[in-house]
């Protein structure tokens, strides 16, 4: 999986994901430490949808990379 690093506190932070089992469809769960930062849902016809944690839609993406990756830059703008 893909990896952003955030400044906070002159220590860098690591986004990890996970799969939330059971769920359909796919939940991937994206953490800043032990820190929730947001989900990606996947949408069976409609690729990926983000969201933060706070509920702020990122947008949907064709791919889970792309949904990462958006995520991931939006955390590190310290928008989450």
């Amino acid at each position: 999986m893909s990896v952003a690093q955030k400044q906070n506190n002159d220590s860098l932070q690591e986004i990890s994901w996970t799969v939330v089992s059971g769920v359909q469809p796919l939940v991937y769960v994206a953490r800043e430490g032990e820190r929730p930062v947001g989900v990606i849902e996947m949408r069976p016809t409609a690729g990926y949808r983000v969201t933060t944690c706070t509920g702020i839609a990122v947008g949907d993406f064709p791919t889970l990379l792309e949904g990462q990756d958006a995520l991931e830059r939006y955390v590190a703008d310290g928008r989450a």
